[in-house]
């Protein structure tokens, strides 16, 4: 039995970029979704000699992931930023709700067996210095916090 499928929503951004990369290089069969491939992400998926594969997926107008494979596991690191959602925050959150029930829909269907969303501590309206607990309630405070609940909620 091979390494696991795996499926990295937002796998070209900051943080996903690095996620592909490290699991690609564990030996996992990643794809990762961005809206474009520009020649820069070109260059960087070359690194990978075909370890990594793209899929084409916007968020902001696309629910469906065009990929004919099961994942195993797929990652959604693809919320809009806090800038977006301050300055734009009902195309924001529609952005992301999308994003989510892609996610579901992928479970729903056979798709993908299991969900990794990641989410921010800005949901618990504190810094990143304060210590969290399992116990510890939401309490957003910025929109953006208020959006990554919503989306846990919807999960």
């Amino acid at each position: 039995m091979g390494k696991p499928s795996i499926l990295v929503i937002g796998g070209f951004g900051y943080l996903g970029s690095r996620v592909s990369a490290f699991l690609s290089q564990q030996g996992f069969r990643v794809w990762a979704t961005s809206r474009t491939l520009s020649p820069g992400r070109e260059r960087w998926l070359t690194q990978f000699s075909g370890n990594i594969r793209w899929v084409p997926f916007d968020s902001k107008s696309d629910s469906n992931i065009p990929a004919d494979t099961h994942f195993d596991y797929v990652f959604n690191l693809a919320l809009p930023s806090a800038q977006e959602v301050t300055a734009q925050p009902i195309e924001a959150q529609e952005q992301a709700l999308r994003t989510v029930e892609t996610c579901l829909n992928l479970l729903r269907t056979g798709k993908a067996d299991h969900l990794l969303h990641f989410s921010s501590f800005h949901v618990y309206g504190k810094t990143a210095d304060d210590i969290y607990a399992e116990n510890t309630q939401p309490n957003p405070i910025h929109p953006y916090g208020k959006l990554h609940l919503l989306c846990e909620q919807e999960i």
